[in-house]
Order: structure tokens, then C-alpha cells, then sequence
């Protein structure tokens, strides 16, 4: 059934017009529309009666709407209107919109934008004259176009009137807060009490009662742009750095700010049907586009005058906390009130019209229907408006959307469908054209603000981005600059990581290629010289018994591993000594001296057929392997023994480029012989350093002076520790055996001993049967590490090309034994009656070397007097000692054995390795064991794979003790690890100098967070006392499906785990086979600051404000922990803010709000420099004295938000106090930040906070 609101047709000359809009109801089924359409009723008719199809069948008498004349406003006040309805906030705005287009061309805008806005006016005025009787856009469009574009009109024009009083209630709380600038009011209860103050002036129900306040409001315009464009002249308060044009987004703003300062067509329809003669509507358009044109140029000059481009986004900012502030708050309150009741008056008319046109009558019912729809549609602008986030900028875009075609679009399309004249169409189509480029160009530009003051979460710690960030791995993602600066680490770590292992794989196949690394198949046995020597079969350990009658020497089985002596090394020995009268030697020498750099190095022997023995392969491999632990290329065989580079990194030599060399030397030589004649070689080794630098000749040695080098370091550690590491590495202690047999061999020739000619027989078939040399030449050595450093200051990564420090070092050395250089007449006798003692060492002894000519790489030749040619490497020269006599010591034990006793036909060695696997040794101690045990620690002893060629090692009082000695060091280290580990200090990372260094990394942020942090850092952590029972749990049923978070062995196997587990930190240490056991459990705690003020001057209330940060830090306590660390959560909740100022005499203060609600304004508390290098930097605020900002007001603003309830705050209410504090440095004039995003450089924004 279909039905109609109709009404009396006839129309004459009428003596009241009012607008009354038919509403046509179409029913089709369960679906209703509606279409409104003008028309004029005469004063006289008595009543509005519905047709006998509607189902209501009731009619409004005249007693039920009675419509008050309303056409009798002149052109004068319908233009008092006009200048009401479009001057507003935005004028304030005009002089930085001006600074950012610079002012001739922001003249010229506003120029052209004069006559552009007064052409479309004069169309509406046109197509009201065409039709009289519509009153909207949507009713002209309804008629013209269609009922369905006339719907659309009517939503563009209700649903812009709407959002335009919604943001009046924005700004009009804004300028009751300026009323209020001495007392701190939030945004909601500064626009309750603005919806207070516009109750009285919702009664007003036509656009002709409001003339007179029109005019007052454009004088309250006028006086608050006075006081302004005064104290921008006379004390100019801008700031560097305003509303710059640098970017399209602030470019196309300013200018729409010029295109959209006339804008007020959307309610001049309204406007017209009220006046008396509408024909006069093009005087008052006139009239009133004129003024503001010469107010808004006025204005602009003046403002850029006094600013230039500095020149602030609003004006009124500029007015201090003052008399004058609050003036022009009130004033602009009495402007806003006036704008706000015209756009509602508009809006409730239409809505009363649609839904209850008995409002529009007379008498006080009708009045109390009214003020019931304006106070609610009043009351939802107030919801809206503070309830939609980033409600003003969602006004900037719907404004883009609609208040275009409102002022372009719509106009220009029913000017363009109503006009006859060929060139008014052209004219108007092109103001369509242009209506849609601004359409589409504040709807970019809006949308891009809106995005850019989205809270933006960080793509790696998921906290809010502040003003700098930097662009992140995926794609539209940002990260802080402190966790970008973890992420360079991160990667820096990877490409070394990556960069090490293909090194590995280079220096593995190089190694494989050239046959480097000690192999325990070169161990030399001493049994097939001993039968082909007619010595008979010696299965173990052998030693020289010296006859002295005959001058001669026998080999004999023996069971003293002193005593022992190797008879292939002393053959060879011997044939170099007689053929060269000197000891072996080896050198690597680059082939291409002159380009040291890159070239190989060539091996060389002297003599040369030494190439390929088993001396020879001793010497190099023993000189190869001193350089690869001096660079660190093992695990130390000592534990809490460091390399050169460790060294250096530990002496924070690591920015100082140098290089060396390090080379073994023999510190002491003498031959001991026992009651039985057994002769009894002892040599005491160690490693000499020098120090090279550059000459014109190339790389010169020079002695080490400080003793905290870190070649020297290196150096006096392996030297003291050169026995155990003997112990422990095969290639060190069949060096030791070799400078023995070169001890022994040199011996021999000084007495002028009668030797058989089978050991010359035996050394050249030796000789003979070795193959040639097949690799002579082979790759240098080479090492490097990174040390890279990233320094952050005020939130920004500094110089991140300078700043990331990264320096390789390189060393280079050898193996130099020197015997030679030595005078060795002085012999020390044991002393007797001491059981199990065979011989006595001495104490160490210098060595004078003569200086390096040779650059680099390996030890330089000594340039010493015996001969001419001395190569570098491995030299056995024994020419300083005199070992022309030995002293006999009755009081030792007989040491050599008969060759059909035991010891002649078992093997010691291999039955010494047995026992000490299987633990049945029964007559030695249990303390002896666990040193033998500790001695021979499979992950640093090679010497266990020797089997039959292994010897036992010295079981001397003076060698035992001073193994127990090292060893007890080792012990010692390990407890202090073991305490150090669960401590609550100990930091995955930076373990410190207890632990090997590869557990601290050499990539660093520096971000000024001392130690002092770290531990305040780890205050999160508590110990729990657990109970066995719950011990055993962990280990049997929780840690063995859990994945250790830390996983770290030190050099002697044990190793130290870290477990988490919820709230809990389980942290394990498993010794070398033996079981894992738990060390400690910490709880984990919300981390705690310590906010007592530190000694210093009071801070005074009147002191100012000098600069501001504010920051955010992790809330939970495993999120205050690792704060770099990934979240499983992207909860705003896990996020604390504070706001940390500093005044101008030098005091600092910590404002922030607690989870309980209360407040505080800590005085310059303790550790606040450590808190902020753990937390993210938000936004800064500099050189802030012109704001005014005093202690007393942060003081008055933190009491008035200390509310402390038992429910607690919510982390959005702390963070708003944060904001509260801040924003008070900001609310004047802010400085301008250009938001860009490019990689690895900083994304800054405009200076707002998320």
C-alpha cells in the first residue's frame, strides 16, 4: 500500500515563506524510502492533512504546527552570517600555512582563492533563483539530477554539518582549557563544561536569530587575532624549525587551508530562503568574502613579518600562560559557541522536519521537543568526539571527502545541469574538476597524518614507535634505534659467524692439502734402532747409560721418564751435529720477501735433508701450531689461558693496530747422571715474543717494553705453563723429546765421546728411506676477528659508519730453541736423602737476541756470531752450553733396567693410559688420580691417542708439585666460574674475564648502560631456596624436554646451561662426565628502581623546564629483563612510560605513574642515566625555557593525577600522565619533524607521542 503527505496546492505572493520539506513515503513491502522536496505554504493554511492511504489517518491541526514567519533577515545580516559561519580556528592557522608555501606564492593562493569560492557562492545564488523553492543541496540535487542523487546530497551534507560540530566540541573544550590555564582540566571535562555553556543558545531554531551574535563573534575573532599578531610583534616566541613546505603532505595542506578559508557554501541555501529579498544575496556574499579577504591578508602579512618561515601552525600558541591566554580563551569560546549553533541549527531543522516537525511549532511543548533533539545530538557530538581515536584527523579526512563537494563539487554540478549559457557551464564543470583534485588530494594527505600518528609498534620488541625509528627487514615495518643497533649486531655476528666458518673450511683444506697438524702416527719409535744398534729388543722407554771408562753409551730399557730418551731424534741429532756441527733447524721464509703479504712460504732445513724426518716434521708441525694457538685458532690447553687476540680485547688494545711474532726458546739445558751412569737430559722451555713495526726496509722486530702486551702476555703465560701444556699436547712434548736428544747429542760430541758407527749407519738409512718433501711451499697463516662497536645517543644511532669501530689483527711467529746462546758450565747437584727425586730444576735464565731484519710473518734469523746463516723457525743450537762434563749423583736411584727385565718388553705407556681410563690404579692415591686425571682432561689432551709411543710423565717431587700447583689454578678458576655463573650478575654475553673470552661478544652497543645497570637489570631476578626433591624433578622429568635458552663448555668440558621456564631461571653446570646438577633458581621479578634523590642542590618551584624526553620501558618483568627480546604478545599493556626533564640549573627530574594510580616527581634519583639506556626513546623536547614550563606547574599537574585506588591504573591511564607532562613542553609551538622512511637512516616524526 502506498501513501502520501500531500498539501494544498495553491501558491500566491506569500506574506510568511517558510521551508517545510514534503515528505513523499513510498512502501513497498518491508522496504521504506524517503524523498524530501521544498515547497511554499501560505501564512493562511489552516492545516497539513494526510490522504486517506496512509494508515494513520490523522492530521496535524494548526494548533499542532504552527510555523513562525522566518524570511526577515536583510543582505546585511545574512552577511554578518556568512562571515560567522566561515571565519573560525582556521584563520589562526593561515600565517604558518603561509610560512610553509612562502609568501609570494601563498599571497597568490590566497589571491585566487578569493574570487574561486565567490564564483560558487553566486551559482547557489543562481540556482536558487532558477528554483526558489528548494532549501538544500539535497533538494536542488533531487530536482535537477534525481531523488537518488538528491539522498546522496542530503548524506554529504548532514554527515559534514555533523563531524564539523563534533570537531567544534574538540576545539571548543581547547579554548575552555585556555580559560583555564592555571588550573590543569582534561579534554573531556573542558568540552562538558563547553556543552554547559551552549545550552542557552540551542533554543534558537532559525539562522535569522542569530545576526547580532554573529557580529560578536567575528569581533571576538577579530580582538583574539589582535592580541595575537601584538605579542608576535612585539615579542616574537617562535621557534626554529615551524610548519616547513619540505614535503607533499604539508605542501598540499597549506594550500587547502587557502582553498577552504571561504568555505561556507554548504548552509547558503538555508541562507537565502530566510532572506527578504533573496535577490540581494550576491551583496552580502560580496560583502562578506571581502572582509575576510582583507582580515586573512592582513593576518598572513603580519604573521610572516614577524616569523617568517618560522612562523608557528596556530598563532594563538604563541600567547604565554598568562592574562592573555586566558582572554583570548574566552573570547574564542564565545566565537565557537556562535559557530557550533549555527551548524546545529541547520542540522536539528532538517532532523525536526524529517522525524518531528511538531518541534518547529509554537508554545513551549514544541520548544521543549527542540531542545531535547539539539541537547542529544549535542551530547553524541561530545561522544564522538572524545571517544573516536584520532577524532580531529579523522575530521580531516571525512572534511576532505565532503566539505569539497559541498563547496565545488555539488554547486558545480547544479549550476553546470541549470545553466544555458554555454561558458557558466564550462566554468562550472571545471569547479567540479577541480573539486574532485582537492577531493582526492586531502584525502591522501589526511590519510598519510592519519597513519603517521597510528601508534606503530616496533617489528621487534612490539613497543610503540616514538619520533625517530628506522625502517625494519619487512616490508612498512619500523624498529627503535636501540633494538635497529641489536639487529646490526645480530647481523654483524652472522657474517662474522658465516665469514669464520668458510675461513675453517679454507684453513681445513689447506691443512688436509699440505699435510699440516700433528699426527701421533710421527711419533718415531725407539725399538728398531735399538735391535738394528745391537741393543736388543726395547719395547719401552729408553735411556743412555754412559760408560766413562770407555767414553761410550749404551741404550737400556728404564722405567724413569726423565731418563727416557728418543733414539731415532738422537741418531738424527747426532748426524747434524757431526756432519754441521750444530743442532737442527727449520725456518718458513716467504718466497716473495717483497710481497710478504700474499706470497707462500717456503720450508727450510738446515741442513736440508732434514726434510721429511721425523725431526723435521716435529719442528714444523710444533712451529705451526705455537702461531695457530697464538691466534686462537684452538681451545686453549690451559684453562683461563687466553691468545693474542683475547689479550688484546681484555687490555682494550683492540682499537690499536700492531703486529708480532712469537717463537719457542730453550730457557735452561743440563745433563744429570745417576748412580748407574744413566744419563739424565733436563730442559726447561718456554716462548720469547717480539714486538715488529714498520721501517723503510719493511717490519722490524723490536723489543716488547710494557709488560701487560698482549704478545707478552701471551708469552709469559705458555712459559709458565709450558709443562703442562707439554703434558697435554703431543707436538709440544715430542718437542721437548727432540731439544732432550739435542741435549744428549751435543753431550756426546763435547766429551768426545767414542760413538758407534751404527748410529751414522742407522741416521743415513733413515735418511735415505724418507720420501721427498711433497708440499715445500705452503699458505701462510692467517686470523682475524671483528670488534665492532654501534654507539647510540638520545635515542639515534651516531655515525653508523665511523661508529661501528672494526679492526682485525694479525700475528705471526715461530719455534726457536737457541741452545747455543746459552753457557750452561754450571751444574746443580740434587739434594740426597729426598726419595723419588731425579733431578732438580734450576730457576729461568735470560736470553739476548740479536735484532730482526725480517718482516712479518715468521721469527727473523738471529744475526749472531757462530755462523753466518741462522734461519728462523725451529733452531736446536746448543753451542753456549758446555756439556763437556757431567757430575755424578750417588744418591739417586738406579734409573736403567736390564733387557730381560719387564720393562724391556712391556710397553709403560699404553698400560698408563689403560690404568688411568679404568681407575685401577690401587696403589696411588685418590688424590694423585684426580691430578693425573685433571693433567690428562680428554678435551684438552691429545697425548691419550699416543698409545705405545705415550710416556708417562715425570714423577719427580719438584715436577709433581709444580703440576699440582698449575693444576689447582685450573681447580680454582672453575669454582670462581661456578660461583660467578649463578650469580644473578652473570649477563649471557658478557660473562666477564672469569670465562673464555668466545662467551663475550665483540659486538657491542655502546649506549652509555654501565655495570651499575646491568645489576640494577638483573634485580629482577630473586633466589629461590628449592629442596632436593624438587632438584630431582628438574633434572629427571623438566629440563631434559626443555630446551636450554644458554649452552656454553669451558676449555676443560664442563658445561654451563641456562633454562627458562615461565617465571622461572633454572641455571644447570654438568662437569666432564660426570652428571648435571642444578647451581641455582631464580624467580623472575618485576625489575626495581631506585628513585632516592642523590646528594645535591634543592630543586626550586620556580626553576624552568629546559628540556624533556620521554620514554618507555617494559612492563613484565621477563620483558624488563630482555628488553630486546621477542614478545609473544603485541599488548600496549606490557608498556611503561615516564617522563625524565631537566631545568635550567641543572636538576632532574622523573615523573611517571605507578600501577596503584599514584604519582611521583622523583628529584634527581639515582641511576636515571642507566634506566634511560635500557628504555626507548619516545620523543625530545629541547631548548624549552620559552614555554614556561616551571617545577611548580609539573608539580601541580602530578598531584592533580595522583589518585591512588584499590582496582589500580590501567597502563593507558599511566601512560596519559606521561603524555599530560610531556605535551606541557609541546603545547606551545612544536617543532617540526619530516616523517621519511628510507633504510638504515632514521624515520623522524612530527613530534607527536603514540
Amino acid at each position: 500500500m502506498a501513501g502520501r503527505w500531500s498539501a494544498p496546492a495553491e501558491v500566491g505572493r506569500l506574506d510568511s515563506v517558510v521551508a517545510v520539506r514534503q515528505a513523499r513515503l513510498s512502501l513497498d513491502g518491508a522496504r521504506v524510502g524517503f524523498r524530501t522536496q521544498g515547497v511554499q505554504l501560505r501564512a493562511g493554511v489552516t492545516s497539513v492533512i494526510l490522504t486517506d492511504d496512509v494508515p494513520t489517518g490523522r492530521a496535524f491541526s494548526q494548533e499542532n504546527l504552527q510555523i513562525e514567519p522566518s524570511n526577515v533577515q536583510t543582505w546585511t545580516a545574512t552577511s554578518a552570517l556568512i562571515i560567522a559561519e566561515v571565519v573560525g580556528t582556521g584563520v589562526l592557522a593561515l600565517g604558518g600555512q603561509m610560512a610553509t608555501v612562502g609568501l609570494v606564492f601563498g599571497l597568490a593562493v590566497l589571491v585566487a582563492c578569493y574570487p574561486l569560492n565567490l564564483f560558487t557562492a553566486l551559482l547557489l545564488w543562481q540556482v536558487h533563483e532558477k528554483l526558489p523553492h528548494v532549501v538544500t543541496l539535497g533538494d536542488a540535487l533531487a530536482v535537477l539530477v534525481g531523488p537518488r542523487t538528491g539522498r546522496y546530497g542530503y548524506f554529504v551534507l548532514y554527515t559534514y554539518i555533523f563531524m564539523t560540530m563534533a570537531n567544534y566540541m574538540i576545539v571548543l573544550g581547547d579554548a575552555v582549557r585556555s580559560c583555564l590555564y592555571a588550573v590543569e582540566v582534561s579534554r573531556p571535562t573542558a568540552c562538558f563544561l563547553g556543552a554547559l555553556l551552549l545550552l542557552p543558545l540551542n533554543q534558537f531554531r532559525t539562522l535569522s536569530g542569530l545576526s547580532i551574535l554573529s557580529l560578536i563573534s567575528f569581533a571576538t575573532v577579530l580582538a583574539t587575532l589582535v592580541f595575537c599578531l601584538w605579542t608576535l610583534l612585539t615579542t616574537p616566541t617562535c621557534e626554529e624549525g615551524g610548519e616547513g613546505g619540505d614535503s607533499y603532505t604539508q605542501y598540499s595542506s597549506a594550500i587547502s587551508g587557502f582553498v577552504f578559508a571561504f568555505a561556507g557554501q554548504h548552509i547558503m541555501l538555508e541562507m537565502q530562503v530566510e532572506m527578504k529579498e533573496p535577490a540581494d544575496f550576491p551583496k552580502a556574499v560580496c560583502l562578506a568574502f571581502s572582509v575576510l579577504f582583507v582580515v586573512y591578508m592582513v593576518v598572513c602579512i603580519l604573521a610572516f613579518r614577524a616569523c617568517a618561515e618560522n612562523t608557528p601552525g596556530n598563532i594563538l600558541l604563541v600567547l604565554p600562560s598568562d592574562w592573555r591566554k586566558g582572554t583570548c580563551g574566552a573570547l574564542m569560546v564565545i566565537h565557537l559557541l556562535v559557530t557550533y549553533t549555527i551548524s546545529q541549527q541547520v542540522l536539528n531543522r532538517a532532523v525536526c522536519l524529517f522525524l518531528m516537525p511538531s518541534a518547529l511549532g509554537v508554545g513551549g511543548s514544541a520548544r521543549a521537543k527542540w531542545f531535547g533533539i539539539t541537547t542529544a545530538f549535542m551530547m553524541a557530538c561530545c561522544l564522538v568526539a572524545n571517544l573516536v581515536p584520532l577524532f580531529q584527523d579523522f575530521v580531516n579526512l571525512t572534511g576532505a571527502l565532503l566539505s569539497t563537494q559541498c563547496v565545488f563539487i555539488l554547486p558545480g554540478v547544479l549550476s553546470a545541469v541549470s545553466q544555458e549559457r554555454q561558458w557558466l557551464r564550462a566554468c562550472s564543470w571545471c569547479t567540479v574538476v577541480f573539486g574532485l583534485y582537492l577531493a582526492v588530494s586531502g584525502t591522501i594527505c589526511s590519510t598519510a597524518v592519519i597513519l603517521r600518528k597510528l601508534v606503530t609498534l616496533c617489528a621487534r620488541c612490539f613497543m610503540p614507535i616514538g619520533e625517530t625509528a628506522y625502517e625494519g627487514k619487512a616490508k612498512s615495518t619500523c624498529v627503535h634505534p636501540e633494538c635497529c643497533a641489536q639487529v646490526m649486531i645480530e647481523e654483524m655476528q652472522d657474517q662474522e659467524a658465516g665469514f669464520l666458518q668458510e675461513q675453517r673450511e679454507k684453513k681445513q683444506k689447506n691443512r688436509a692439502e699440505h699435510d699440516i697438524g700433528w699426527s701421533m702416527s710421527l711419533v718415531p719409535s725407539s725399538a728398531p734402532l735399538a735391535e738394528q744398534l745391537g741393543f736388543g729388543e726395547l719395547r719401552g722407554l729408553t735411556c743412555l747409560v754412559w760408560d766413562e771408562a770407555a767414553r761410550t753409551v749404551r741404550a737400556a730399557p728404564t722405567a724413569e721418564p726423565a731418563a727416557a730418551v728418543n733414539l731415532e731424534y738422537l741418531a738424527l741429532a747426532l748426524k747434524v751435529r757431526r756432519e754441521s756441527r750444530r743442532e737442527p733447524l727449520f725456518s718458513l721464509d716467504p718466497v716473495d720477501p717483497k710481497n710478504v703479504e700474499t706470497t707462500t712460504q717456503k720450508k727450510r732445513f738446515e741442513p736440508e735433508w732434514l726434510a721429511g724426518t721425523s725431526v723435521g716434521d716435529v719442528m714444523f708441525q710444533a712451529d705451526y701450531f705455537l702461531k695457530e694457538l697464538a691466534l686462537g685458532e684452538y681451545t686453549m690447553p690451559v684453562v683461563g689461558m687466553l691468545s693474542v687476540f683475547d689479550w688484546s680485547e681484555a687490555m682494550g688494545m683492540q682499537d690499536q693496530p700492531w703486529a708480532g711474532r712469537e717463537w719457542f726458546v730453550v730457557k735452561k739445558a743440563e745433563v744429570h747422571m745417576a748412580a748407574d751412569k744413566t744419563l739424565v737430559p733436563c730442559v726447561k722451555m718456554g716462548v720469547e715474543a717480539r714486538e715488529q713495526v714498520v721501517t723503510d726496509d719493511g717490519l722490524k722486530d723490536v723489543a716488547i717494553t710494557s709488560p701487560t702486551h698482549p704478545l707478552r702476555r701471551f708469552a709469559d703465560a705458555f712459559t709458565r705453563n709450558f709443562d703442562l701444556i707439554a703434558e697435554r699436547k703431543s707436538v709440544i712434548f715430542h718437542l721437548r723429546e727432540l731439544a732432550k736428544a739435542s741435549v744428549i747429542a751435543k753431550f756426546l760430541v763435547d766429551t768426545g765421546a767414542r760413538i758407534d758407527e751404527g748410529w751414522a749407519t742407522a741416521a743415513d738409512e733413515i735418511v735415505a728411506n724418507t720420501a721427498p718433501e711433497l708440499h715445500p711451499e705452503i699458505p701462510q697463516l692467517w686470523n682475524m676477528r671483528g670488534l665492532s662497536r654501534i654507539r647510540l645517543e638520545h635515542g639515534k644511532i651516531v655515525d653508523m659508519e665511523t661508529g661501528c669501530v672494526s679492526n682485525l689483527h694479525a700475528i705471526y711467529g715461530g719455534v726457536e730453541f737457541g741452545l747455543d746462546r746459552f753457557e750452561l758450565a754450571q751444574r746443580h747437584a740434587l739434594r740426597p736423602g729426598v726419595p723419588g727425586v731425579s733431578m732438580q730444576q734450576a730457576g729461568l735464565q735470560g736470553m739476548q737476541l740479536g735484532p730482526s731484519g725480517r718482516p712479518m710473518f715468521m721469527p727473523q734469523r738471529f744475526q749472531l756470531t757462530q755462523r753466518g746463516e741462522m734461519p728462523q723457525g725451529v733452531d736446536l743450537d746448543l753451542e753456549k752450553f758446555n756439556l763437556s762434563e757431567v757430575e755424578s749423583f750417588a744418591s739417586l736411584p738406579k734409573l736403567s733396567c736390564e733387557s730381560n727385565s719387564v720393562e724391556a718388553r712391556a710397553t709403560s705407556g699404553k698400560a698408563f693410559l689403560q690404568s688411568l681410563r679404568e681407575g685401577t690404579y690401587r696403589t696411588i692415591k685418590e688424590e694423585d688420580l684426580r691430578l693425573l686425571r685433571c693433567m690428562f682432561n680428554p678435551t684438552m689432551a691429545d697425548r691419550l691417542e699416543e698409545g705405545d709411543a705415550f710416556i708417562p710423565p715425570n714423577p719427580s717431587l719438584s715436577y709433581v708439585s709444580k703440576m699440582r700447583s698449575l693444576i689447582s689454578e685450573e681447580q680454582a678458576l672453575f669454582k670462581k666460574r661456578k660461583v660467578s655463573f649463578c650469580d644473578r650478575s652473570f649477563v649471557p654475553g658478557n660473562a666477564g674475564s672469569d670465562f673464555p673470552r668466545s662467551w663475550t661478544s665483540g659486538f657491542k652497543v655502546d649506549n652509555g648502560c654501565s655495570p651499575a645497570a646491568l645489576q640494577a637489570m638483573k634485580s629482577a631476578l630473586v633466589e629461590l631456596q628449592v629442596d632436593g626433591t624438587f632438584q630431582q624433578a628438574l633434572l629427571n622429568d623438566i629440563l631434559p624436554t626443555a630446551a636450554p635458552e644458554f649452552n656454553k663448555t669451558t676449555e676443560d668440558g664442563a658445561t654451563f646451561r641456562i633454562y627458562r621456564l615461565g617465571n622461572l631461571e633454572v641455571r644447570t653446570i654438568q662437569e666432564l662426565g660426570g652428571p648435571e646438577t642444578v647451581g641455582v633458581v631464580f624467580s623472575l621479578r618485576a625489575p626495581s628502581w631506585n628513585l632516592s634523590s642523590r646528594a645535591g642542590k634543592p630543586v626550586r618551584d620556580e626553576e624552568k623546564v629546559a628540556r624533556g624526553q620521554i620514554y618507555v620501558e617494559a612492563l613484565d618483568a621477563e620483558s624488563a629483563r630482555q628488553l630486546d627480546g621477542k614478545w609473544s604478545s603485541k599488548r600496549l599493556d606490557y608498556c611503561h612510560f615516564y617522563v625524565v626533564l631537566e631545568t635550567q640549573d641543572g636538576n632532574v627530574l622523573v615523573c611517571e605513574k605507578f600501577p596503584d594510580g599514584s604519582t611521583i616527581m622523583a628529584v634527581n634519583p639515582q641511576g636515571v642515566q642507566d634506566r634511560n639506556s635500557m628504555a626507548k626513546l619516545l620523543a625530545s623536547a629541547d631548548e624549552c625555557e620559552a614555554m614556561e614550563v616551571t617545577v611548580g606547574k609539573v608539580k601541580l599537574v602530578q598531584i592533580n593525577h595522583h589518585h591512588k585506588v584499590a582496582e589500580g591504573a590501567t597502563p593507558s591511564v599511566r601512560k596519559r600522565f606521561a603524555k599530560a607532562v610531556f605535551s606541557m613542553l609541546r603545547r606551545q609551538a612544536a617543532p617540526r619533524r619530516d616523517r621519511r622512511p628510507y633504510t638504515r637512516r632514521p624515520i623522524t616524526g612530527e613530534g607527536s607521542v603514540p
